[in-house]
């Protein structure tokens, strides 16, 4: 094998692995729930989509949510708390937020928060992961 044919072959596998990897570190999303207008507390249930991840956020479209705290729970049942206190305009997202441990299959996310919703028009509010 020559060595521009060596070399063709070692850019095409370096591309497809690097592709690859960016595929999977894509933000899938994991749920959504239309809030209340009110304080109020919902859960979103990760039914659909199983998987390991070690980020999560929510966005927010519709009305502003004004988000106080979230608890996360994982497959094997244990929780982790975090503190949001944040009011996330229409159209915009939480932070990116690190989950902690080595099991993250999440089973689902009970978020307090109150949404200043206008007329008949409710937020919503979206939950993403990322490997």
């Amino acid at each position: 094998m020559s060595v521009r044919r060596k070399f063709s072959t070692f850019i095409f596998v370096f591309v497809v692995a690097v592709g690859s990897i960016a595929v999977s570190a894509q933000w899938r999303e994991l749920g959504s729930k239309e809030v209340s207008d009110r304080l109020d507390h919902d859960t979103i249930a990760v039914t659909v989509m199983r998987g390991d991840f070690r980020r999560i956020r929510l966005n927010v479209s519709r009305a502003p949510v004004r988000f106080y705290r979230m608890t996360v729970t994982y497959g094997t049942g244990q929780t982790q708390n975090i503190a949001l206190r944040a009011l996330i305009r229409a159209g915009g997202q939480t932070r990116a937020i690190n989950l902690s441990g080595n099991e993250r299959v999440i089973r689902k996310v009970d978020f307090w928060y109150e949404a200043a919703s206008l007329g008949r028009k409710r937020a919503r509010v979206t939950l993403y992961g990322r490997d």
